[in-house]
């Protein structure tokens, strides 16, 4: 069966998308240094977002550590021989953002001497 969207994969598009992405870019790379000759240098950036989003769930998590008052303490002087009370506090619940790496890939030719960006190519989505 044909697919129902002309131009584009579906699967590439939603599964396979960064490792396609990634080596197109290669590709892409290996084509043009062979063609720009030994004035310019072609390279592969990348750069790297951190986004912090909430899961659907808003995942709630209990934490694995207390805190403890020392109701008996002195402040400086020699701790006695008295008997000493601490108190638990309750734990706190709280919903902790989940964080997300999202890497583009990207290519850009320079000048070999100067090291002047002379074009910047993305490949879009």
């Amino acid at each position: 069966m044909p697919s129902p969207f002309p131009g584009m994969d579906p699967f590439v598009e939603s599964q396979e998308w960064p490792d396609f992405h990634h080596a197109a870019i290669e590709v892409m790379r290996e084509f043009l240094t062979d063609r720009v000759g030994t004035r310019y240098i072609v390279r592969v950036e990348r750069r790297v977002y951190l986004e912090y989003t909430f899961d659907d769930q808003d995942r709630l998590f209990i934490p694995d550590v207390s805190v403890i008052l020392d109701s008996g303490s002195t402040s400086g002087a020699a701790k006695s021989s008295a008997t000493t009370t601490l108190t638990t506090l309750a734990p706190v619940e709280c919903i902790v953002p989940m964080i997300e790496e999202q890497r583009e890939s990207f290519l850009y030719i320079r000048d070999r001497e100067t090291k002047e960006v002379i074009t910047v190519l993305e490949l879009l989505s």
